[in-house]
């Protein structure tokens, strides 16, 4: 009996779940009409990559490629970028499709003090039959060494690009080429003097005033010898030109390869000879890392 009743309650439930699957199915526009994703409001439609934003109300037509790349840099430096944003080429625009994503690419960049001079080095006919050129620009900058902007020379002349667009000039968003101002080397061998000998007079602090950072790339207690032995005086080396095939990882790894072209070193002998690494900021010339050196690499 117990059985008969198990199986006619199975049977029961199973007609029944069968009959509200049957409800759901044909129901099933119902049951949409009530679905709560047709009630989120997700604001407006973002706005198409491709749109051209208008230029503000202050800008001012560029009648030559000098003018324009001169303006184009005087409104980076006054922090105007939607100056700047309104002079570049199409193929920048492409890159910067719109204005924030211009201004969020700035803050990475090192802001024009100002200009000295621009001329014209180059014009010719592109093969799309756009009128371009190449201006030169005498272009100041806060000089800066560091491994996230790089180095920045004091002053540089910049190749930049303008091209003539519907009869408009417009300028890349960047130099083509930079060709920064080093001092002389001359002042190389005269901060690796004052530094050595701040060192083994035992002022720290003086030392410090030399350098690119208070704390040297590389081994920072190689220079503590120069106060602990006063028994010879250190032998200073040459001054050459940063190798980035023969020197150590460290730097190389934190400004690349570029390095070769700004950086020296100087050799010094204290006992324990090590290897100096100097960057210019500015007019003068800073010590930037110490490495070691065996005997027999001193003065190369």
């Amino acid at each position: 009996m117990r059985k008969v009743l198990f199986v006619a309650a199975a049977t029961l439930l199973i007609a029944s779940l069968t009959a509200a699957g049957f409800r759901l199915w044909e129901g099933r526009d119902r049951y949409r009409e009530v679905a709560s994703v047709r009630d989120l409001s997700l604001g407006p439609a973002p706005a198409p990559l491709a749109r051209i934003e208008p230029a503000p109300p202050q800008f001012v037509e560029p009648s030559t490629p000098e003018e324009a790349v001169t303006r184009f840099i005087e409104a980076e430096s006054r922090g105007q970028l939607d100056l700047s944003y309104a002079l570049l080429d199409e193929r920048s625009r492409r890159a910067y499709p719109v204005l924030a994503s211009w201004q969020a690419d700035q803050a990475q960049r090192p802001r024009p003090l100002g200009i000295t001079s621009a001329r014209r080095a180059d014009a010719s006919a592109g093969p799309d039959g756009a009128d371009r050129a190449e201006v030169a620009v005498g272009v100041e900058r806060r000089p800066t060494v560091d491994p996230f902007v790089g180095f920045v020379a004091a002053r540089a002349t910049e190749t930049w690009q303008a091209r003539q667009q519907d009869g408009r000039w417009r300028v890349e968003d960047r130099a083509a080429n930079i060709e920064p101002e080093i001092p002389s080397d001359a002042g190389v061998a005269t901060t690796v003097s004052d530094w050595v000998a701040s060192l083994r007079g035992c002022q720290p602090a003086a030392a410090a005033l030399l350098q690119v950072e208070p704390v040297l790339y590389g081994v920072p207690d190689l220079a503590d010898q120069l106060c602990r032995n006063k028994q010879a005086a250190p032998t200073i080396g040459e001054v050459e030109q940063f190798d980035s095939m023969a020197e150590g990882a460290e730097v190389l790894n934190a400004f690349g390869v570029g390095i070769d072209d700004w950086a020296r070193v100087v050799d010094v002998d204290a006992g324990q000879p090590f290897r100096l690494t100097l960057a210019p900021l500015g007019d003068a010339w800073r010590v930037l890392s110490i490495s070691a050196l065996t005997a027999a690499e001193v003065g190369r």
